[in-house]
């Protein structure tokens, strides 16, 4: 158990500590309707200056309320015997990314035509090899999610990783072809649910160049989805669209 909350203060969330966190929930509440005991909690909120307000919430078992700008603390009393719990949630975005990182693993991704050579820029109606890579740094580790956002202006057209793929003959680097565990192709990203072993392995898909421009490539993003703690993240880029002439 100390385990458990342990991760989830950290906010490491998986469907084994969701699934056990829903039989919890179901416990209070058989308890509260067996007790007859209610929760009455307040929550004041702190602001910078100084100042305070009680944030309103209705009285039931599952109640939200909304914190203004300029709060720096949040104080809960509550008034009954029964335990009251709390969740604090946040929505948005990063304004700038973290600087590239792995932990426990490693991901690469590379743009190549059919030939295998790699390219940066690329026409209007043109066809790229995908190329996902990843490494283990110390044994292997399983159910693994790699997220790979497409840079706007491509779009994905098939999903494939078998041996017609090109590769890099080179002699230099030849990783072993991924057999993902399932796969998910959406409007803007590509998951890929696999494992990582110490010995590369690479899945290879194609997408389409439709829109001209010079864009963003998004990182690639990788994490273990039962120890958080294992992820990677490499840096973003820029890929061309050329139109035609």
């Amino acid at each position: 158990m100390s385990s458990m909350m342990k991760d989830l203060r950290q906010g490491q969330f998986s469907t084994i500590s969701a699934a056990t966190s829903v039989l919890a929930i179901d416990s209070y509440i058989a308890m509260r309707e067996k007790t007859g005991l209610t929760t009455d909690m307040s929550v004041i909120q702190e602001n910078a200056d100084g100042s305070r307000r009680p944030l309103p919430f209705a009285k039931q078992l599952f109640s939200e309320a909304s914190l203004t700008p300029g709060a720096k603390k949040l104080r809960f009393e509550a008034k009954s015997a029964l335990p009251s719990f709390y969740q604090f949630t946040l929505a948005g975005f990063d304004k700038t990314l973290p600087a590239p990182y792995q932990k426990g693993i490693e991901v690469s991704r590379e743009y190549t035509d059919a030939s295998g050579s790699t390219v940066k820029q690329v026409k209007i109606g043109d066809e790229v090899y995908v190329h996902l890579r990843i490494r283990a740094i110390d044994g292997t580790i399983g159910n693994v999610a790699i997220v790979d956002l497409l840079p706007a202006g491509m779009e994905p057209i098939s999903l494939q990783s078998d041996s017609n793929i090109p590769v890099d003959d080179s002699g230099l680097f030849k990783p072993a072809a991924m057999r993902p565990d399932h796969v998910e192709m959406r409007e803007d990203r590509v998951i890929v649910f696999t494992g990582a072993q110490s010995k590369a392995t690479e899945f290879v898909y194609r997408m389409k160049a439709v829109a001209s421009g010079t864009f963003i490539v998004p990182p690639l993003f990788a994490e273990a989805m039962y120890d958080r703690n294992v992820r990677a993240l490499t840096a973003e880029g820029k890929f061309t669209v050329q139109t035609r002439k």
